[in-house]
């Protein structure tokens, strides 16, 4: 279960790392010319579909093995997950992750509108579209790294939780 959290958390950190590396980029990308754009374009696709796009897809698969308890002995997945989703368990009492878990999924829901926000910028720009303003892509790597810093918290300190 430790190593399952352990890429979790890396492969988190490799996602986010490429968003907020593509959001900066990005806004650099609006301010260059012609021949700078085609090769920023370039590395701004590969960094999406090589980087962050691998890091997304591994941290939902070991969000929801983790989710589904693989690798806990003597409990089944679907009592892990209902301890997460549930308000109360079995016995009447209240689960201790169960406000602090829908804030988290709240949170990776728009961290994945972002990823996907930044995807189609990516492609639009490879087309030679015309791009909406520096000032949106640095909104956008601070929106980035307000939701991880609210990820991290939410989990290590555990505001929310009860019990």
């Amino acid at each position: 279960m430790l190593w399952i959290k352990s890429f979790h958390l890396i492969s988190l950190f490799i996602w986010v790392g490429g968003l907020l590396g593509l959001s900066r980029m990005l806004g650099y990308h609006v301010k260059e010319n012609e021949e700078t754009r085609a090769a920023l374009s370039r590395i701004e696709k590969r960094m999406y579909y090589f980087v962050t796009v691998p890091g997304g897809v591994l941290a939902l698969i070991t969000g929801l093995m983790l989710l589904f308890g693989v690798g806990r002995e003597g409990v089944t997945p679907m009592e892990t997950a209902l301890s997460y989703l549930a308000p109360r368990d079995a016995g009447g009492h209240e689960t201790p992750w169960y406000i602090t878990f829908h804030v988290k999924l709240a949170l990776v829901v728009a961290l994945l509108g972002c990823d996907f926000y930044l995807g189609s910028q990516i492609r639009m720009l490879a087309r030679g579209g015309t791009p909406p303003g520096k000032a949106r892509y640095s909104a956008l790597h601070g929106i980035i790294s307000v939701i991880l810093m609210a990820i991290v918290i939410l989990m290590i300190a555990g505001p929310l939780r009860r019990g």
